[in-house]
C-alpha cells in the first residue's frame, strides 16, 4: 500500500487501506494524520471520509465516526464497504441505523456475526442463536452458539479458548470477542480481551459503558481499571489532534 501511495497519490483505495491498517495496529494519530489529509485532497471520495470514520471509531468518538460515516454513504450511495460502519452505531446503542449499514452487504458472514452482536445486546436470544448456528465456521460464533444451547460447561471452555485465539491482533475484534465471553459469563477471558482490546489502542469507553453485555462486570476493579486505560487512550489521541488540527 505504501509502493502504491509512492506511485500514485491519487490512489485513494491504496490510501484508504493503508490508514486503516495502521489503525488496526494501534498507529491512531498516523492513521488519523493519514485520513484527514485524504479527506482534506478529496472531500468529495466518500472513501476518503470512510477512512476518517474507521479512525475516530477505535479512538471512541462515535459520534464524529458516524457523522463521516453518513457523509461517505452520502457520497457513495450503496458501497459495500462502508458495511463496518454499523459498528460506530451499535456500539453507541443506534442498533436500527447499525442494521441499516450492515444491510449494503446483506447475507454476508461479516454481516450476519454483526447482527449477532447487536441482537445480543437486544435480548434476543431465539433471533441470534438462528443467526449464529449459521456461522459456526467462526470459533467466536460457535462459542455464542453453545451458551445459546446451554450445552456442557467442559464444551463452552473448550469453545471459550478457541474464540480467544481467533481475537487476532485486531483490537476491535477483541472487544468484540470480549462481548461474547460475557454474554458466555466467561468473565475473566472477558476482561482478558478488553484489556487487550484497550492496549491495542480501541478507546471506545463510553461503548463499555452503555454496553448490555458487560453489565455484570462494571462494578469489577478490573473492569473500572479497564476503562480507565481506555479514558487515557482516547485522551492521548484527543491531545495529538489539538496539537495538529
Amino acid at each position: 500500500m505504501e509502493r502504491a501511495t509512492t506511485l500514485d497519490r491519487d490512489l485513494i483505495s491504496a490510501g484508504v487501506n493503508l490508514s486503516n491498517n495502521h489503525v488496526e495496529q494501534g498507529e491512531l494519530e498516523k492513521s488519523y494524520a493519514e485520513a484527514e489529509e485524504l479527506v482534506k485532497r478529496r472531500s468529495d471520495n466518500g472513501l476518503a471520509h470512510f477512512a476518517l470514520a474507521y479512525v475516530l471509531r477505535y479512538s471512541g468518538l462515535l459520534k464524529e465516526a458516524q457523522r463521516e460515516c453518513d457523509t461517505a454513504l452520502a457520497l457513495d450511495p450503496g458501497n459495500y464497504e462502508y458495511r463496518s460502519c454499523a459498528r460506530a452505531f451499535s456500539l453507541d446503542g443506534n442498533f436500527k441505523r447499525a442494521l441499516e449499514y450492515l444491510a449494503l452487504d446483506t447475507g454476508s458472514n461479516y454481516s450476519k456475526r454483526n447482527e449477532v452482536e447487536i441482537l445480543l445486546r437486544q435480548g434476543k436470544k431465539t433471533e441470534a442463536l438462528e443467526v449464529a448456528h449459521s456461522l459456526t465456521e467462526n470459533s467466536g460464533m460457535r462459542l455464542v452458539d453453545a451458551c445459546l444451547r446451554e450445552r456442557p460447561e467442559s464444551e463452552i471452555e473448550a469453545l471459550s479458548k478457541d474464540a480467544q485465539s481467533f481475537a487476532a491482533s485486531d483490537p476491535e475484534m477483541r472487544y468484540a470477542v470480549a462481548d461474547y465471553q460475557a454474554f458466555c459469563g466467561r468473565n475473566e477471558a472477558a476482561l482478558a480481551l478488553l484489556r487487550q482490546a484497550v492496549q491495542g489502542r480501541f478507546c471506545s469507553y463510553t461503548a463499555m459503558d452503555s454496553d448490555p453485555l458487560f453489565e455484570p462486570l462494571r462494578h469489577t476493579a478490573e473492569f473500572q481499571e479497564i476503562r480507565s486505560a481506555a479514558v487515557d487512550c482516547q485522551n492521548k489521541f484527543l491531545a495529538y489532534r489539538s496539537q495538529h488540527h
